[in-house]
Formats: C-alpha cells, structure tokens, sequence
C-alpha cells in the first residue's frame, strides 16, 4: 500500500502530419526476446508478483496442467482467475509483443478503474491472490497448487525449566517475515526467529499445567516444513510511535544466493532437501510516501536471451516528426543523451531533467548503466563539447549545426568483457514493461537503501529442469492456437502501420494551370486547385513521376522536371528543384505530407525565378487618381523581395499612369506596440536598395502620388505630407477586436462560439462596427437594430451592452480586446443597462439583463423583475452591490427613479424576499447558538430567580420606549420570521427571529431588543453582559464579536444584510478592544484529526505576539510550552499557517539607539496571520519544533482538491478561448485490496 501512482509528463502536439497518425500497434520484443507487462496505472507490485509467479516453473506447469475441461465448467465465472493467468502465461512465454496487459486478470479480481488506480502492498497482495487462486481452484485437481509449493509450516514451544513439559501450538505459513531494523542479515534474520529462545520469568511467568502454577519457562520457535517454494517478507516498513508517523528502514540487510534452512528446521527432513536458492527479488524504491515495485528474477529456464549490462544498447521510444513510433537502440550514450536533449527542443536543459528522462524512457539511470565507464554525467557533458554546450549555470544545449558522429569519449575506460553466468543463472530486472539483464553485483546493491528487496523468494535447489526447455512446453493446445492468432494478427497491424506509417500526401501543382507575373506564380482561374497524391515515401522519384502523368492523363511518357513550392500571400513560389536522378528514394528528396510539388507538365519557363532568396513580396498600394487628388484608389501588387526600389518605382508608374521622375513613395510602418506608425519616404537615394532591405513585408502599405500633390495638406507630426500622411494617421487609428458570435445556437457537444476577427477606425461608430463584424459573419440574417455588443472581459466577465451612436474610440477599449455580438436591442442615450439577481436564502439562483428609461422609478423597477422571475404571493425589495457582488444596501425608496439612485451601465442589484424596514431602520435575522443555550445560567431554583424576571421586564418595556412592540404571533409561543430567516443554516444555529431597530440605536438597545423574542422567554438572562453576539460570515461560520454597548450600530457597520448569531454566556463579559475571541482545537496523536473545540479569549492589549500565544494557550490548557505547536486555519484556502517567530520571521529595522538595530516583533493582528475573532487555532504536542509539523485533515484534501478543480476549470474555459486545452491527474488514496470469488452456486446460477 505504499506504491507510487507514476503520471505521464504532458507532451506538445506535435505537426499535423503527427497528430493524424495511425494508431502504432504494440512494439515486438526487445533483445532479450522476454514480455513484460503493462502499468495499468498503479499496477507496479502487481506486476513484480505475477512475473514472480510466472517464472517459477513449478507453479507455471501446474496451472498449465489444469485441462480447459476441468475449468470450463458450471462455475466458469469462479475459475475465471486460474483462466485468466493461465491466458496471461501463455502471452507472456509465446506472443511477440514488449509487454501484455492485464487488464483481463484484474476484471477477474472484480477490480475496475478505481482499483487499478489504487496503492498497495505486495505482501498483502501475495497472501490475498493465493487465497483467491486456491478459493478458484477447489473441486479440481489443482486445488493443491498453492498449497504444494509455499504452504509451510512452523511450531512455537514452550518448555517449563521445572518439570519439562512441553507446549506446542502448530501454524501455517505462506511466508516467512522477518524483522529487518534488529538483523544485518537474512541468516540473522531467521536465527533470532527460530534458533534464539525466550525466557519468561518474573512478572513475565508462563503457568504449567504439570506444574500447576506459575514457573520459569523457555519460549522458541522451530520450521516443522518447509515448502518447496520458500517466501521472505521484508518489514523494512516500521512504525514511530514516538513521533507519529511511519518511516523506512533502509540499513543494510543481505542475503545469500544459496540459502541453507537446515539450521532453523527440526530436522525430521533431508539435510539435502533444505538447501534453497534464490530466484526472485521484489525491490521497492521510494519511501513510506511513495514508492515503485519492480522484480529481479533469474531464468531458470533459460527462456531469455542474456547479454552482459555493459553490451546492451539503451532503448529510448521516439517518435519522428512524420509521426513514426519506433524504439531506437543506443549503444553510444552521446547518440542517448543527444537524443533526450532533442526531445526537450535542443535545449538549454537542465542535467537532472535529463537524468529524470532517462529514467523514466529507459528504466536505467546514468550511475548504473554508464558512470562505469564514461563518469559522472557533468564529467562526461564536459569531454564531449563537440556536441553539447555546458552553460555557467549547468545546463545542457546542442551545440549549433551539430556534425558528429557517434563514437563513444576518446577516455573511455577499457573494460574486460566477462563471460556470461552458467545456464540458469542467468538474472533480468522486470520493471513493468522495461525487461534488461543484471548481473548478482546489481542484486546486492537491492542491500540497503531506498532502492531496497522488499521480499525474498527461494526455490529449492533439488527441484530440477530440463536442460533444454522450449517456451510452448506444456502450454494448452488451445492457448498455443490463440497466441499463433493474436500473433498474425499483429504482423498484419504492423505490416498496415508500416504502410501507413510511409505514406505522404503530396500538393501537386501543375505549369499549365499557371502564369507568371510580377514575380509570382498565378491560378489562371480563380477555383484551379492542386491535386492530392498520395505515395508510399519509400519509392523513387521515378515512380513518383510516372504517378503524377496517370493522376493527370499526361500520354507522353518524356522526363520532367519537379520543384519543391511554396504558398506565399503573393501566389504560388517556386524553391529548390528536385534532382533528375529519378532512381533517388522520395524519401531523400525530404517530402512529407503536406509538401507542395510543381510540375513542369509542357516545358519550364526560363522567366520563372525560384529560391528563397526572391520569394514574392504581397504589398497594398495607395494612391491618387491622376489629375484627381481627392479619389484615392487601393490596389495589391507583388514584387519580388530581392528587387531594387528602382524595379519597384517602375511598377508603379505602369500602375498609377504617374511619370516616374514625379512619383513619391512612401512606406508606412505599421504601429508596434506603443510606437505609432511612421511615414518614410523612399527617395531616390534608395533606389538600389531591394525590398527586403528596406524593411517591407508581407502586408505593408505604401502611397504613391505625386510630389505636387495636396491631399492631406502639409507635414504633421513628423509623418509626412499628403496622402503619406493621411494613411499613417489612419493606420494609428486602427483597432483590431476578437468578436465571440452568440447570435447563433450551438449545437450539441458544442462548448465553444465561434469568433471571428474584426479591424476597425476608433473614429467608426458602434453602427458602423455591427455592421463590419454581420458582414465578416456573413451567414447571420439579422438586422443592425437587432443585435447588439458587449465587451468580454477575462477578469470582470461580461459588461452592459454598448450604444450605437457612441465611437469605439469613446468607449476607452484596447487592442485585441474581446466583444461578444448577441440577440438583443441597444440601448439609446435615455437607457441603463442592469442586472437583476434573484437571491432566495442566501443563494443567487437566477439572473436576468434589463434596459430601462432612466426615469422608470425603483417600484417600477422592482415590478418588471418579479414578473419576469415568475414571482408573486411574496413581498421583495432590492439592494444594491459592490463591485464584487456583496450587498451594500437596500433601494428603500421606491419613488426615486434610476437616475435619482444614482444607477449605471453594469451595476447588478440583488432581488430579495421580505419587505423593505422603515426609513432609518434595518432588520437584522437573529440566530441562537444551540451550543450556548445549554450552557445558559440556571436559575429554576435560584433566588435570584424573582430578581432575573423583573429585570427581563425591565428590558422589554425598555423596547418597548424605543418604539418596537412584540410580534402577534407572541400569544402563541411561535417566533415571527420572515422568509429571510428560513435560509439554510447550520444546524448549530437556531432562527430566533426578525428584530427591526434604528441604525442609530446602541449596541444595548439592540441586546435588549433581542431578549424580547418569543424563543428566549425560558432563557433567564441576569444582565446583558450574558449575552454575546456575533457576526454570522456566508460560510455560516461565526466571525466578529459586537463590543463596546454605548456604540451606534451604524458605528459598528451593521446593515440589513448582516446576519447576527446570539451566544448565551455562563458568565459576564465585557470584552475590549484588544481581546480575540478564537476556538482552539486539540490534535489527536496519530490521527489527522482534532478533538472538541475549546473557546478562549486571547488579550493581545500587553504582547500580540507568537511567543506570548503560545504562552498563554500553554497556561490556560495546561500544556508543556517545549512542545507545543500552534497553527491557523485559513479556511478559505484550506490551509493552516504554523505560528512561529522564527528568524526568518524577524525584519530588522533601525533602531533609535546609535549604531543599533531593533527586531521588529511579529504582529498576530497584522500580516501574515491576521489574527481575528472566530479564527480556528490547532495545537500539537511534538518533540522536536523545528521540524515541519503537518496540521492538516481529510476535509482540507478535499477543499484543496476542490479548489484545484475550480482553478482548473477556469484555467480550461480560458484555455478553449484561445483554442488549447489540458488535464490533470490526481492521486487516489489508499485502501485495502479485495479479489472478488464468486460463490460456486452462484456462479453457476450466472452462466
């Protein structure tokens, strides 16, 4: 239970080619021609145990001598474990495949996702799986198997020292666990359990039946049998009672390959017989925390191919930008190391990132499989510099235009090459799928460490194979067919995947469907589209031709030529040709899919130029009609980019019709950033300059007029004179928008509304840019007056619709902002735009968009919402909000018109239910804390009982004289609430009722009009001093404490909206301003979990410091002040902030003393703690108080889960804005493992 959950890395889409591929079926096996299995999620330990089990012969051939017959039977869902590992074995002894699934063997366990996703123990899982495999098997002739080959069995004695009695009590074993932390050694290990003897004497005495009384006794334990099989459990997992947590032991334990048992058995067996060797390691790696299980398992039939660690080239799983999936063997760590820098971007990439890839792709880390030979990984970065670059500040890059080869450092150690182990002593790593050889010295470093043996397994050596063994030895007939079926089937899906794998779709253009002007490539018509060819990557470029004559009914069969194309603004460019070696694979040509081809079909044209260097330049061109300066015509021309101006001004003038001598041209820099364009003219001086030296790109704006023109009127600015200076001052007005279209209804599985992008002049009118984004819509049948806009902001969501008349430029929005053009009219100049709320017990369930006349009236108002929320039979007001949606007020006039209540564009108000107060008076709801109520002061038999209930008298007629009379409902014993009161609350807290009180009345006006609600006739209540009330906060939790009783509730900011809880005191209090009402909590040893809340009040008026909190809990608890921890809840964030006055804590300011510096001590009031009423305090008891000290609990997981999937979610709406989107795996808690047998009558029952 201690497995770690592994989460891949998110990975970059790669191109589109990648993004398309086929499905690559699964890889074949590696070189050392075993399977492994898949990680079905946290399936690790699973799969160290099951390959265990497989390669334990004995157990594989029973459970292969089981006949299809025997299992196949009434009870098939019964036997369906044995069935499917039977299935499982075969896969993995006979299918040419790198690792097999499980997921067929754990739907027999009855697991489903959730349990694969589970962390476990191995052990445990080795005891429940036999269980579960001899609960299958009974009624069969294997139902002995388990029990055969591991079932064993010990006796514990005790010997009385005085008569000699003997007691014996005989057990079953399936392994042997053995205490690491008191043992060096396994052999150790197994003496103190059944060689070293126990004395029991003093209060420790063993009672003698022969004896009948209590004597000194001897107390040991002996090996009556030993399986054939023999399991060792490792507790390397221990348990702190003293600091409360569990840790790993990780000190060195050995182990020996050849194990004798005679030493710790009776010795009723042969001593040849108990002589066991080793054949399985199950490691874990990792802490109590996390962790990973993986196995060390020797071959004993020698079904794998071996190769020493050292001659093993590396597997790393690729994938190549056509979207091939391949396994690429290294031999060289320069070409591994290279390769996991590729796959970072080149770099720069930092060495412990690497060393983590590596891992993680390989299953070997660098100090095992190459600091051997090359060193540490910085050592060998640094004597390879020909091909990395190692950074100042450690990182790894390629070097640039990197030519090298593949040969190992010129300093590689010289290493003999040792023979290979004897047959059947030969050991391979099993990690999950990754299967590589090792040698005994990689089993004794599994010693001690994190990466430790977690259990043992011994086989007896007696027990004899075959020399030979073949891997279809002993398999069902049935089984060798359905593996030979699943064989075929994947060297057809691999044979497909190749195939697919190395086809392109190539872009053929054609020469006849072409001209050529201006330096561009032009469609003669305008629909002319290219044709889609698509060829195995792998044929010549012969054949590649031959294809393109058939696609194209070309009859002659003469050679021609092909260029490499490019789709440019300007048209269609030619770059590269292709050679005319058609013998040349189209592969070495680099074509993928996607290229774009040109073929010369009827003959190249000399006239065409190609390359990259005079690719085509799309430019927009302004100028004046001739003789006309106030007409001002557009038009795109191309040119190439490496043409001189003086080619361009020529253009021009064929062009415009202007005299070259009186052109003026002028380049108009678009805007960057806060840079507004700028206006350059290109004079004569420039003429042998080319285009792209100029600075023009794709898209630029130029002018052409001539020099006598007046348009746009002399120099502005610095931008120029005419129309130069008119287009740039035009282009600085320009505003670019994303509109999001919700005019239309998305269909179903639809989340996301289309956007489309809008450019606009700042001086345009809301109008004007409707009808700019219907027109870029194009397929939306709506009037102007029936859309409207709204801007989209990511922070404040969605704003008031905008007016038509007003100029985007008045509106103050930015570039790029986001708009939103839905259904709806505009509002007009006489209009407000708001938001109505419908909040019914706290809760906002409904809301709804008005545009009203500023002069409707708030009753009006308050009229249009209920019946547009379908309400009636209650009464309702409304109240305002701030800017992030709390209740600020009610509108209490209903007379006063919008205008007069001073309501904007945007504001949201809140609809309620209950009636409004009169005029200078609030209602406040009123709760009692259920707990306080049964601490109340007793007083059914007190004298002072006569006292008390002249002074509760006294209190009602005093509110009474402050105008406020009991309900109606008082006669009856009932409260008087209103629907406001009826919210949801915690059940702690019990409604009182409504009180309705001035704004100016005390804080003991308001107490004693509390006192005269029905529900406290039976408290009796001495003063007002016994009373407390306290703020209820939205979470309906208690928060500030009302203090002072002569202060005005406006004073103390108590509103309509406020929620007041009453706390009935044993005692008086009277609190001041310095005092904290907090609840502090006790936490429980060894549990994340607190005991009752205890409340006291802290006085911050001498110290509101940590050192004099801890003091005062310390006191007022009773508890040692060395070993007490306090933390805060922040229950917003789900977190607990340790209070400490650490050093780190301290700031340093100047001190008023010469030359000194003071410590500023730590407020609790202020930043960070911001120590206030009803704040939560934990404490724990721990020994040592500067270690980190864990303060939380389940229910925090749970928020901190929540709120992390809150901020997932919104960081995934973002994202489907912008068109991205990601995921997040979380880890699921441990519990127990279960396999799942049916009942063998139901199972029959099933079938």
């Amino acid at each position: 239970m201690f497995a770690l959950l592994f989460e891949d890395d998110d990975t970059s889409s790669g191109d589109k080619a990648s993004q398309n591929r086929a499905t690559s079926p699964p890889l074949p096996r590696g070189s050392s021609n075993l399977s492994g299995l898949d990680n079905l999620g946290a399936t690790c330990y699973l799969n160290a145990l099951l390959q265990t089990l497989h390669y334990t012969p004995e157990f594989r051939d029973s459970l292969f001598r089981l006949e299809q017959q025997e299992l196949d039977s009434k009870a098939t869902q019964a036997r369906k474990i044995p069935i499917e590992l039977q299935r499982l074995f075969s896969r993995l002894l006979l299918l040419n495949q790198r690792s097999c699934s499980t997921e067929s063997l754990t739907d027999s366990f009855g697991w489903t996702s959730k349990e694969e996703l589970q962390q476990h123990d191995v052990q445990e899982l080795n005891r429940i799986l036999f269980s579960a495999i001899e609960s299958s098997l009974v009624g069969t002739s294997g139902e002995k198997i388990v029990g055969s080959l591991y079932r064993g069995s010990l006796v514990n004695q005790i010997t009385c020292n005085v008569c000699g009695r003997v007691s014996e009590r005989e057990e079953d074993f399936m392994d042997l666990p053995i205490p690491v932390g008191a043992a060096s050694s396994l052999q150790q290990g197994l003496g103190q359990l059944f060689i070293d003897v126990e004395l029991m004497d003093g209060t420790n005495q063993y009672y003698c039946d022969g004896c009948r009384r209590k004597v000194d006794a001897t107390k040991g334990c002996r090996l009556k049998t030993v399986p054939d099989i023999l399991a060792f459990a490792l507790l390397r997992f221990q348990y702190d009672f003293r600091k409360g947590e569990r840790y790993k032991v990780v000190s060195r334990h050995s182990f020996p390959i050849e194990l004798d048992m005679n030493p710790y058995c009776d010795g009723d067996e042969s001593i040849e017989n108990n002589v066991y060797e080793l054949y399985s390691v199950v490691v874990h790696r990792g802490s109590t925390h996390g962790g990973h299980y993986f196995a060390y398992i020797r071959d004993v039939d020698c079904l794998g191919t071996w190769t020493h660690p050292d001659d093993v080239d590396v597997e790393v799983v690729t994938t190549s930008p056509s979207g091939k999936v391949d396994v690429i063997d290294y031999n060289s760590p320069i070409d591994l190391m290279k390769s996991l820098v590729e796959q970072q971007g080149g770099g720069p990439v930092k060495i412990d990132r690497l060393c983590k890839a590596l891992q993680e792709q390989t299953g070997v880390s660098w100090n095992k499989q190459f600091k051997k030979i090359y060193g540490p990984v910085l050592k060998f970065f640094r004597q390879t510099t020909d091909v990395f670059v190692v950074e100042e500040n450690g990182m790894i890059s390629l070097k640039p235009e990197l030519e090298t080869s593949s040969e190992k450092p010129a300093k590689k150690a010289e290493v003999a090459a040792s023979p290979p182990p004897p047959r059947g002593q030969r050991w391979f790593s099993f990690d999950d799928s990754r299967i590589r050889p090792i040698t005994l010295k990689t089993i004794e470093s599994a010693y001690q460490g994190k990466e430790s043996a977690y259990m043992l397994f011994y086989r007896r050596k007696t027990l004899k194979r075959r020399e030979e063994v073949s891997p279809s030895d002993g398999v069902p007939h049935y089984l060798i067919k359905e593996v030979t079926e699943a064989n075929g089937l994947l060297r057809v899906q691999r044979e497909q995947y190749e195939m697919t794998l190395n086809a392109v779709t190539l872009h053929v253009h054609l020469s006849t469907m072409y001209t050529y002007a201006n330096d561009a490539l032009i469609p003669k018509q305008a629909n002319s589209a290219a044709f889609d060819l698509t060829i195995d990557r792998r044929k010549r470029l012969g054949d590649l031709k031959e294809e393109i004559s058939k696609l194209v009914g070309l009859e002659r069969a003469d050679p021609y030529l092909l260029h490499k194309a490019k789709l440019v603004p300007a048209g269609l460019h030619l770059h590269e040709p292709l050679t005319r070696d058609d013998d040349i694979s189209i592969d070495e040509c680099d074509l993928t899919t996607g290229s774009l081809l040109f073929a010369w079909v009827d003959g190249v044209d000399s006239a065409v130029r190609f390359g990259s260097h005079c690719e085509p330049l799309l430019l927009t061109m302004r100028y004046a009609t001739l003789g006309k300066d106030d007409v001002v015509s557009e038009t795109e021309v191309t040119c190439g980019k490496d043409r001189p101006l003086s080619h361009f001004k020529d253009l021009a003038s064929r062009l415009t019709c202007i005299e070259r001598d009186h052109l003026r041209i002028t380049h108009i820099q678009p805007a960057k950033g806060r840079v507004p364009p700028k206006a350059i003219e290109l004079g004569a001086e420039k003429d042998d300059l080319t285009l792209a030296g100029l600075g023009l790109v794709d898209g630029d704006k130029v002018t052409v007029e001539t020099r006598s023109s007046s348009l746009g009127g002399e120099k502005r600015n610095g931008l120029g004179g005419g129309l130069a200076a008119a287009e740039a001052a035009r282009q600085n007005r320009l505003m670019s928008f994303v509109v999001e279209n919700r005019c239309i209804v998305l269909n179903d599985g639809e989340q996301v509304w289309p956007v489309v992008p809008v450019t606009i002049d700042r001086e345009e009118s809301i109008l004007f840019l409707k009808s700019s984004i219907l027109n870029a819509i194009g397929d939306i049948d709506e009037g102007l007056d029936s859309v409207r806009l709204r801007i989209d902001d990511e922070h404040t969501g969605l704003g008031p619709p905008v007016r038509d008349y007003m100029s985007v430029g008045e509106l103050g929005w930015s570039q790029g902002q986001r708009l939103v053009i839905e259904r709806g009219k505009a509002p007009t100049s006489n209009e407000v735009c708001l938001s109505v709320l419908l909040n019914i017990g706290g809760s906002s369930l409904a809301s709804e968009d008005f545009v009203l006349d500023r002069s409707l009236c708030v009753g009006k108002l308050l009229t249009l919402a209920t019946d547009r929320f379908n309400l009636s039979g209650q009464e309702w007001h409304l109240c305002r909000t701030n800017w992030c949606g709390e209740e600020t007020g009610p509108l209490d006039d209903e007379h006063n018109s919008l205008e007069d209540e001073k309501l904007k564009d945007g504001d949201t108000l809140l609809l309620r239910e209950g009636s409004l107060p009169p005029k200078g008076y609030i209602r406040l709801l009123i709760y009692l804390d259920e707990e306080s109520a049964s601490t109340r002061p007793e007083s059914s038999t007190n004298p002072l009982q006569w006292i008390t209930g002249n002074f509760q008298g006294m209190m009602k007629s005093l509110a009474e004289n402050l105008g406020v009379s009991r309900p109606e409902t008082e006669t009856k014993g009932e409260p008087t609430l209103s629907s406001d009161s009826q919210e949801t609350c915690n059940a702690r807290f019990i409604p009182l009722g409504d009180v309705e009180i001035s704004k100016q009345a005390t804080l003991s006006d308001l107490k004693a009009h509390v006192l005269t609600l029905p529900l406290l006739d039976s408290h009796v209540i001495p003063t007002l001093n016994f009373l407390r009330l306290r703020q209820l906060d939205d979470d309906q939790e208690l928060g500030r404490v009302l203090r002072r009783m002569d202060q005005s509730l406006s004073r103390l900011k108590v509103t309509s909206s406020t929620k007041l809880c009453l706390t009935i005191l044993n005692r008086e209090e009277i609190l001041s301003q310095s005092a904290i009402v907090l609840t502090v909590r006790l936490r429980l040893p060894e549990k994340r979990e607190y005991g009752p809340p205890i409340e006291v009040i802290f006085d911050t008026s001498e110290s509101p410091t940590p050192t004099a909190l801890r003091k005062f809990l310390s006191e007022t608890l009773e508890l040692p002040l060395d070993r007490l921890v306090v933390a805060k809840h922040f229950p917003n964030k789900f977190e607990w902030a340790v209070i400490r006055a650490s050093p780190t804590q301290e700031t340093k300011v100047k001190g008023k003393k010469k030359g000194g510096q003071a410590k500023k001590r730590i407020n609790l009031r202020q930043s960070p703690y911001f120590l206030k009423d009803g704040d939560v305090i934990g404490i724990q008891l721990v020994d040592d108080r500067s270690r980190d000290v864990d303060f939380s609990t389940p229910s925090d997981d749970v928020g901190k889960a929540t709120l992390r999937a809150l901020e997932e979610e919104k960081r995934q709406r973002r994202r489907q804005r912008s068109g991205a989107g990601d995921g997040t795996n979380r880890r699921a808690p441990e519990v127990g493992i279960k396999i799942f047998v049916p009942d063998y009558g139901t199972a029959g029952d099933q079938s």
